[in-house]
């Protein structure tokens, strides 16, 4: 019923500004193209994977990506490897993030807009993601950018009406106030409890300084792998993330762990058990199943592997995230201070008249952090604006 409501009411969208928007982007696509071809020598078709190939890799001569059938790779992660290598690079890496937003988002809600309502309306699933996680389809607002100017624009064209701003409330660090519930890691927990930026404080634990004494660099690395280690992240996968060689890795995972024991007990066990049950579960007693655990195949072992670390985390976050859904729900149905229209990952998104803004947020906070209770409770970060850029600022 939840669901239901939602997807009846829809979130407004600023056609004017999305047909702007929509223009711009095939001006700017246009512009790319003819710089790309100018740089290579030659015209192309630059979104044809054989003709860039034989453009990078024969006509100017570029170090060899990785092998393919079909010659050697095209894709973003290859291509960016040779940024240095010629400014072609460039012009392409962003040739293709443009267009991926015209084709992707703004051409494509355009098409999906209600003539009636001049609303989009979303489809939730329930039963697509394996972890549990609510995903949306025509359009799938889970896969709108959240980072970056462009990413931005898009978001802008979902509005409030008049008399009206969209409220949004975002979980803050759920996953890892999770694996702090989970394991039982006190240190990791206190992390939470002291108010401070969490990321900083565990940094300075790990290299032994003062809150004060932590650079960007310092917390921006602690950050990687906090998220990372929810997702099975290997020494390897430390190096390539954080750009150190694998002995730095090493030390640094060494150093983690040192500081969090039971977070590293906590994750070994949650392995082992896996193996034994075939399943892992929630907090809430919902299960994943995991054949791959068994497999004769070494890669889906490993597979398996880095899915019983994370299922229980973010299954549980998703359960988390219904279980608020739910509450805030029935909260608006008794006192009606607006609607709620989208649910993104950690975040959910309302219309509220601009009156009772305060109101309307104080029942969110009140019913979101009640969702569950958790050792080191749960934090929401909650932003209003005229449209969802401003209201995820």
């Amino acid at each position: 019923q939840v669901l239901a409501r939602m997807e009846h009411t829809g979130i407004l969208v600023d056609r004017d500004y999305l047909d702007k928007l929509n223009a711009e982007f095939g001006a700017k696509m246009a512009l790319l193209e003819r710089t790309i071809q100018e740089l290579a020598g030659e015209e192309f078709n630059v979104n044809s994977n054989l003709q860039l190939q034989r453009s990078l890799f024969v006509k100017l001569a570029l170090p060899k990506t990785r092998k393919i059938k079909t010659g050697y790779s095209t894709d973003a992660a290859e291509l960016e490897k040779l940024a240095a290598s010629h400014p072609i690079i460039a012009s392409l890496l962003e040739y293709r993030e443009v267009a991926k937003l015209k084709n992707g988002f703004s051409e494509m809600l355009l098409a999906l807009i209600d003539p009636q309502s001049g609303r989009i309306h979303t489809t939730y699933e329930q039963c697509t993601a394996a972890t549990g996680r609510l995903s949306s389809s025509a359009p799938n607002l889970q896969n709108i950018p959240i980072r970056g100017e462009l990413g931005r624009q898009i978001r802008r064209a979902f509005i409030a009406p008049p008399g009206h701003v969209l409220v949004s409330a975002d979980y803050s660090q759920i996953e890892l106030r999770i694996l702090a519930h989970l394991s039982e890691d006190e240190t990791f927990c206190q992390a939470f409890s002291q108010g401070h930026d969490f990321h900083a404080t565990i940094a300075a634990k790990i290299h032994g300084v003062d809150v004060s004494g932590v650079s960007s660099e310092m917390r921006n690395q602690v950050k990687q792998f906090s998220y990372g280690i929810a997702y099975g992240m290997s020494t390897y996968g430390v190096s390539q993330r954080l750009g150190v060689e694998m002995d730095e890795a090493a030390s640094f995972v060494e150093a983690y762990y040192a500081q969090f024991p039971k977070v590293k007990e906590f994750l070994a066990a949650q392995v082992e058990k896996a193996k034994i049950d075939g399943f892992t579960t929630t907090m809430f007693g919902r299960r994943r199943y995991l054949p791959e655990l068994q497999s004769g195949n070494f890669r889906l072992r490993a597979l398996g592997e880095r899915m019983a670390l994370n299922a229980p985390i973010q299954g549980s976050a998703a359960d988390i995230l219904k279980r608020a859904m739910i509450k805030v729900d029935a909260a608006l149905r008794r006192e009606p201070l607006g609607k709620m229209l989208l649910t993104v990952h950690d975040e959910l998104v309302f219309e509220v008249p601009s009156e009772r803004v305060n109101e309307a947020r104080a029942l969110i906070e009140r019913e979101m952090t009640q969702a569950a209770e958790l050792r080191c409770g749960l934090a929401v970060e909650i932003h209003s604006g005229t449209n969802w850029a401003e209201a995820h600022a």
